[in-house]
């Protein structure tokens, strides 16, 4: 859970050992303005890295860091103001984590995190953020499970803590559903064909089909929605925000390099393209830079311990 989809997509998915350690640079070619002259064109540039700092018989303490760049090359200007489009956005986060297994079989853990998304990173203490996560999990029987947790990101699309509720149904090997907020669908037919779903309130969404013919390669497709908040450094009013908002259509390869590293290519149809300043993620008066439908190509390193 973040302030949505924290990093541009490669639909390669999480890292399979729970703690992210990836890095990935993506292009989008210079695509046309819906209400302005000109053009937008991005690319960008991030890593993230999780490191287990203290283990016990019962017990993780995870550090992790993350670092994103995007920046643009166009003459826009931001929707309802004179200001020039930034020429790059940086979101910049470190976090500690802590996760605990209680001996009634009860998961407990907790996320704390600081950092800057602007234009202008840590320029002044307006443009440091902090965002929380804790989660609670109480067996339900020998498979299912309760989930319930708590999220809160200032830079999100709700600026006020998100409860979830959900009921982990797992009925087999090949199928499992997490019932409630947030939703998640995943389902294995074959040994090579996967699927999965997600959905967090209000507007993030991941569908993925992949198909995994053997050890080395995974072909896979899909569709996910990509949104992100800035404080941008000389903004007047301290309420707004800086959004941008996409949907997306994607394909792409991942081929496994050996020892827990895979390297993912792919490339994205990107609609529904806008860049906003507002108050609120939702606000109807929110003046917006339509971008028209574009490309994007990413490529993404992973390693999966």
């Amino acid at each position: 859970m973040g302030a949505s989809a924290a990093h541009p997509w490669g639909m390669g998915g999480p890292c399979r050992g729970g703690r992210p350690v990836y890095a990935y640079s993506f292009f989008q070619p210079a695509s046309g303005l819906g209400n302005q002259p000109g053009s937008l064109e991005a690319r960008g540039e991030g890593f993230a890295v999780g490191v287990p700092i203290s283990r016990s018989s019962n017990g993780i303490w995870i550090l992790s860091t993350r670092l994103e760049h995007d920046t643009f090359r166009t003459n826009a200007t931001l929707p309802g103001t004179t200001m020039p489009f930034p020429d790059e956005l940086w979101n910049i986060n470190l976090s500690l984590m802590h996760i605990h297994s209680f001996d009634n079989g009860w998961t407990f853990g907790g996320m704390v995190g600081a950092g800057s998304s602007s234009d202008r990173p840590f320029a002044s203490i307006r443009e440091v953020n902090a965002n929380l996560l804790t989660f609670l999990n109480i067996p339900a029987s020998e498979r299912d499970a309760w989930n319930f947790s708590l999220f809160y990101s200032p830079l999100g699309q709700l600026r006020f803590p998100i409860p979830g509720v959900a009921y982990a149904w797992r009925p087999s090997d090949q199928f499992q559903m997490n019932i409630g907020i947030p939703f998640s669908l995943t389902y294995r037919p074959t040994e090579t064909v996967s699927f999965n779903m997600s959905y967090l309130p209000l507007t993030n969404a991941n569908a993925t089909l992949r198909w995994t013919p053997n050890e080395s390669w995974t072909l896979y497709g899909g569709y996910m929605t990509h949104s992100q908040g800035y404080e941008l450094a000389d903004r007047v009013d301290t309420r707004q925000r800086f959004f941008n908002f996409d949907q997306r259509l994607a394909t792409g390869i991942q081929r496994s390099l050996g020892k827990g590293f895979y390297l993912d290519l792919s490339a994205a149809y990107l609609f529904d393209r806008s860049y906003f300043l507002g108050d609120s993620f939702f606000g109807s008066g929110a003046e917006r830079l339509r971008v028209d439908p574009g490309a994007q190509v990413m490529l993404r390193l992973e390693w999966a311990r």
